[in-house]
């Protein structure tokens, strides 16, 4: 995954500071994006269940050590960003990389931060282990935002600039989430028995 550089200079334009330009790998301003990017975009991620970056897995058991009150051990995906639920909403815990659960096997629905294995990225790339899919248009939204108001606390020292974006990220991720729950499911399946 490369820097999407559009994002980033806005989110730098908007505290104020110069922008990147195209071949840009040295600069106060580049080294700053490389520094935040990655990790405000695994953040926003985080923060709601965004349908773009859902996907489903089968996840494989784990055989090591099993010290918890769960009879099941699962291995999470290596892309596992966020998890939503397993299919058939069994309890489960997680520590470290591990899904404990009572079911017999287990389905986990999540949301992928395009982790790659290691080794499979493209080594030219800004960051090699992550090709994450295209997400809508208010992950990005609240994403430059996060990323702006990291680049004010370091950069301006100003708390208030920097909670004033965060406060608009939030916002934005609020709207995404009401959109993203009626955008990802349709009606609700009645009983087999009712008849139109």
């Amino acid at each position: 995954m490369n820097i999407d550089r559009n994002l980033a200079n806005r989110a730098l334009s908007a505290i104020g500071e110069p922008q990147l330009n195209e071949t840009d790998k040295e600069s106060k301003s580049f080294l700053l994006v490389k520094k935040f990017y990655l990790p405000t975009m695994l953040e926003s991620l985080e923060m709601i269940p965004w349908t773009s970056g859902k996907k489903r897995a089968r996840l494989e058991k784990d055989l090591s050590e099993n010290h918890t009150d769960y009879s099941g051990a699962f291995k999470l995906p290596i892309d596992c960003g966020k998890i939503i639920e397993l299919k058939d909403k069994s309890y489960y815990i997680v520590e470290g990389k591990t899904l404990y659960t009572d079911a017999a096997e287990a389905v986990l629905l999540y949301i992928t931060n395009g982790k790659l294995q290691e080794g499979t990225g493209n080594a030219d790339d800004d960051f090699p282990d992550y090709d994450p899919p295209e997400y809508e248009a208010m992950f990005y939204q609240a994403f430059e935002l996060r990323l702006a108001s990291k680049f004010a606390l370091e950069l301006s020292g100003k708390p208030e600039l920097h909670k004033m974006l965060l406060q608009e990220a939030a916002m934005i991720e609020e709207a995404a989430y009401r959109n993203t729950k009626t955008l990802s499911a349709g009606k609700k399946k009645g009983n087999s028995w009712w008849f139109d």
